[in-house]
C-alpha cells in the first residue's frame, strides 16, 4: 500500500519541511501498510538510499514528528516502527472520495521532480491527485486557483508563478479563457517500486555477481549472503541479525 491521502498531502504543505525531510517522508510511505505502519526502519538503509547523513535522518525523523506527521517508537535496539498519522486506507471508497496519490507512481522517480525545491514538489505533490483522480486535464479559474494555492503553501504570487514555471517539466500547464488548465505529462507513466527493501538488495548482489572483475572469492561470499537474504527474506523481524551477521 503506497497511498498518500489528500488530507497528508495538506499537512505537507503547512509543515515547512525541507528537501531531505520530504524525502525521508516519501521512502517512508513506499513501505506501509494499508493502515499507514512501517515496521522494521533501520537508519543505515534509509541514509544509504537517500544519501544523507546519520544527523540529518534523525533530524528529519524527529520533524516529521514534531509536524504531527509521524508517531514513532523502537521496535528494538536497532529498529524503528512508524506509524505515518492519519493514512489509514484500508476504507478505499473513503480514501477515493478524500482524494489520494501514489508514490508508486512514475512521477517521484522522475529526476525532474528529484530536481525541484521542497515547495515545488509539494505542489507536484498536489497537481497530481487533481490529474490523477478523475479527467486528465485539472481545470479551474485563475484567479481561484492562484489564491488557493497561495494560501496552501503559505506562499506570495510571484512564488507560486515560480513554482509553475518549474512545474512545467512534469505537467502542460496552461490558461485559456480565464482558466487554468493543467494536465500530467504523457512520458510520466506509474510506476512498480519494490515494496520491501531486501529485495533491492538482493538485486543489488545478483548484479554484482555478474561482474566479470570480480575474483573468485568475492563472487563465492555474494553467493552465500545472498542465499542467505533468500532464506530470511519473509522474516523481517530478523533482518538485524542478518546485518550484524554480514557485518554491515
Amino acid at each position: 500500500m503506497r497511498k498518500i491521502r489528500a488530507g497528508i498531502v495538506k499537512k505537507l504543505e503547512g509543515a515547512k519541511l525541507t528537501n531531505s525531510e520530504l524525502s525521508i517522508f516519501l521512502y517512508l510511505c513506499q513501505y506501509q501498510t494499508d493502515i499507514g505502519t512501517v515496521s522494521g526502519v533501520y537508519y543505515k538503509d534509509i541514509c544509504a538510499a537517500l544519501d544523507l547523513s546519520y544527523q540529518t535522518f534523525y533530524s528529519g525523523l524527529y520533524k516529521l514528528r514534531d509536524c504531527g506527521l509521524i508517531t514513532l517508537w523502537k521496535a528494538d535496539h536497532i529498529d524503528w516502527d512508524i506509524q505515518i498519522v492519519g493514512n489509514d486506507c484500508s476504507n478505499i471508497e473513503e480514501v477515493k472520495k478524500e482524494g489520494y496519490l501514489s508514490v508508486a507512481d512514475g512521477l517521484f522517480a522522475s529526476k525532474k521532480f528529484q530536481k525541484l525545491k521542497v515547495n515545488e514538489k509539494i505542489m507536484a505533490m498536489r497537481l497530481l491527485i487533481y490529474c490523477r483522480s478523475g479527467q486528465r486535464t485539472y481545470k479551474e479559474a485563475k484567479e481561484n486557483f492562484r489564491k488557493k494555492m497561495t494560501q496552501l503553501l503559505g506562499c506570495k504570487l510571484r512564488a507560486l508563478k515560480e513554482y509553475l514555471t518549474a512545474l512545467k517539466a512534469l505537467f502542460y500547464i496552461g490558461i485559456k479563457d480565464g482558466m487554468y488548465l493543467i494536465t500530467i505529462r504523457r512520458e510520466i507513466e506509474p510506476l512498480k517500486i519494490q515494496s520491501w527493501s531486501m529485495d533491492n538488495k538482493y538485486m543489488q548482489l545478483v548484479t554484482a555477481k555478474k561482474s566479470k572483475k570480480m575474483s573468485r572469492q568475492r563472487r563465492i561470499q555474494l553467493s552465500w549472503q545472498s542465499s542467505i537474504v533468500m532464506i530470511l527474506k519473509p522474516c523481517r523481524k530478523q533482518v538485524h541479525y542478518l546485518r550484524i551477521y554480514l557485518g554491515t
